[in-house]
């Protein structure tokens, strides 16, 4: 009985749309089921695009660079802050506030952790200059 109600409401809905010139909306089909539990069972189509899989492939990445503690895994906050804006246009695009809540959050963890990183290499920079300083210097007569 409750998927004959659904879907006269979703025939209602699609004249609806039809009368008033909107554009008719997409089933959405996940993981091979014809009506998701998604909003109503539409999904809601968006101009995004790929945006999505770009900054999976940034946060990837940049996790990868700070795990393998090399002399670039610096660059790994970089990935993750390139990740989190591309997230919070996703967020703002998409509509989705907690997913927008998250990665600014994150966007601020990404600013401490470049914050960090170049203070610990200032400093080493500076331990290093000292110490070549007191080796290299010529000795006193």
């Amino acid at each position: 009985m409750a998927t004959a109600r659904s879907a006269e409401l979703e025939a209602v809905d699609a004249i609806h749309r039809l009368a008033r010139g909107l554009p008719q909306r997409e089933p959405c089909r996940r993981a091979g089921n014809p009506r998701a539990a998604h909003v109503g069972g539409w999904q809601r189509v968006t101009l995004v695009g790929p945006l999505d899989w770009v900054a999976c492939g940034f946060a990837l990445a940049g996790s990868l660079l700070l795990a393998v503690r090399c002399r670039v895994s610096a660059w790994g906050w970089v990935g993750f802050l390139l990740s989190n804006l591309a997230w919070i246009v996703y967020a703002i695009a998409t509509g989705s506030p907690s997913l927008l809540a998250q990665n600014l959050g994150f966007t601020v963890t990404s600013l401490i952790g470049i914050y960090r990183h170049r203070a610990d290499l200032r400093a080493t920079a500076g331990a290093v200059a000292q110490v070549a300083r007191r080796n290299f210097s010529p000795p006193i007569r």
